[in-house]
């Protein structure tokens, strides 16, 4: 069959923290979250996946073992589905690097394809890690589900388009409902 799946983690609790690269907690354990996904699968119809895929993040990787072990299918790890990286500003309310940075926060802002927060990176360069990573799982006729985050979906979805990230990134992505890209 093949194809690729992805699938945004549960909600989190870090509501106005910036945290892309930064473990924060969700609203539900790792069990209550990858049930949902296989519910969510099981109202799109039977999908059987040969590889579970995973960012590192605790949000991420704790459901993704889950679904491996369950679909008996291997678990792999990789930083390349990991949220934007924010660098400096990872674990900081927004309010507060507003305040702080506020002109390199917003030099962020009002160019975040081409400009990346202290110590972080752009949506370009997010955009091209996960390209790399659809490039490498395309076309090997293995169905494949990706336990990830919102900005590699969006990643995804550009790339799949050939659109740059500004176009697909007020698009909504739904907690724990599988994609296919």
């Amino acid at each position: 069959m093949g194809g690729v799946w992805m699938v945004r983690h549960a909600p989190v609790e870090a509501l106005g923290l910036c945290y892309g690269q930064h473990d924060v907690a969700t609203v539900m354990d790792a069990a209550t979250a990858a049930a949902a996904i296989e519910r969510a699968f099981g109202a799109i119809g039977t999908v059987r996946w040969d590889e579970v895929w995973s960012s590192p993040w605790q949000r991420t990787l704790p459901v993704a073992a889950l679904l491996a072990t369950r679909a008996a299918a291997p678990l792999r790890p990789d930083p390349r589905l990991s949220e934007l990286a924010f660098g400096e500003w990872e674990g900081r309310a927004f309010s507060e690097l507003e305040a702080s940075d506020g002109a390199r926060f917003h030099a962020f802002l009002n160019d975040y394809e081409k400009v990346a927060p202290p110590g972080g990176e752009t949506a370009d360069a997010l955009v091209a890690r996960v390209a790399e990573w659809l490039a490498e799982v395309d076309g090997s006729g293995r169905t494949v589900l990706a336990v990830t985050h919102a900005g590699a979906i969006r990643a995804a979805r550009a790339s799949r388009a050939g659109r740059r990230f500004a176009s697909v990134v007020q698009a909504p992505v739904a907690f724990l409902v599988p994609e296919l890209v």
